[in-house]
C-alpha cells in the first residue's frame, strides 16, 4: 500500500467534499495542489529527515492517521451518487 499516494488521493477527496477542513487543521492554502499541500503539512508538523529535508511519507502517515482517528472530524468517504 502506497501511503503516499492513498495520502494525495484523501487530499484530493478532502479538497471536493469538505472544503476548509484542511485549513482548519494544518493551516495551509486548500488551492495548492494535492502535492504541495502534503509538503505544507510536513512542513507544518515538523516531519524531517536527517539533513534537513522534509519527510513526506511521515506527513502523509500523519494525515491518514489524522482522518482514521476522527481528528479532521466526522467524515465519509462513502458517495451515495456513485453506483455499482
Amino acid at each position: 500500500l502506497n501511503t503516499d499516494e492513498l495520502a494525495v488521493e484523501l487530499i484530493r477527496i478532502l479538497k471536493v467534499r469538505y472544503p476548509g477542513i484542511l485549513t482548519e487543521r494544518y493551516q495551509l492554502d486548500e488551492s495548492d495542489s494535492e502535492a504541495d499541500i502534503l509538503i505544507a503539512i510536513a512542513k507544518n508538523r515538523s516531519c524531517l529527515l536527517k539533513g534537513g529535508n522534509y519527510d513526506y511519507s511521515k506527513a502523509a502517515l500523519l494525515l491518514i492517521d489524522d482522518f482514521r482517528s476522527g481528528a479532521l472530524g466526522r467524515i465519509t468517504l462513502e458517495d451515495p451518487k456513485i453506483q455499482e
